[in-house]
């Protein structure tokens, strides 16, 4: 898999390899059984695929396709997008705010809530990190070991 990816987050450049470890990003099954957490996904063009102020359910990273993303702004009463498009392009993440989550959360019901809107420009084709799967990961150690399942 080469030197990975890089995510680029709060003004930190971190080797996604590194923080997910993606070559052996593995969740165990119960036995001997494993699968990938990193689950392919299609998402048609002008598809919705989150509403700012709902929740987030995983972390996408775009491997073909392109989405935008924009804030509401509030005016009054009334929401409308704003004119100002950020587009997600081939080795971007949507979602990446997860990760920050899944080191601070103590239950992993207290999910985030995204703060933009995400559609798909054109078709986009992603792996997706589930929340679910993730939460997996932080309590086997495979991600931020320092947080055990006697701390979650």
């Amino acid at each position: 898999m080469g030197k990975g990816w890089v995510l680029l987050h709060g003004g930190m450049t971190i080797g996604i390899k590194e923080e997910l470890r993606v070559d052996m990003v593995l969740c165990h099954q119960g036995d001997l059984s494993y699968h990938s957490c990193l689950k392919p996904k299609i998402f048609k063009e002008n598809e919705m695929v989150i509403e700012a102020g709902q929740p987030l359910n995983a972390m996408l990273i775009i491997i073909a396709g392109s989405m935008l993303a924009y804030a509401p702004i509030r005016v009054a009463t009334e929401v409308s997008p704003s004119t100002s498009f950020e587009t997600l392009d081939k080795g971007m993440f949507v979602g990446e705010q997860l990760l920050d989550w899944a080191g601070k959360t103590k239950t992993f019901d207290d999910q985030p809530v995204s703060f933009k809107t995400i559609r798909c420009s054109k078709k986009v084709e992603a792996f997706a990190l589930t929340i679910d799967d993730l939460e997996t990961l932080v309590l086997s150690g495979h991600i931020f070991p320092m947080k055990s399942k006697g701390e979650a």
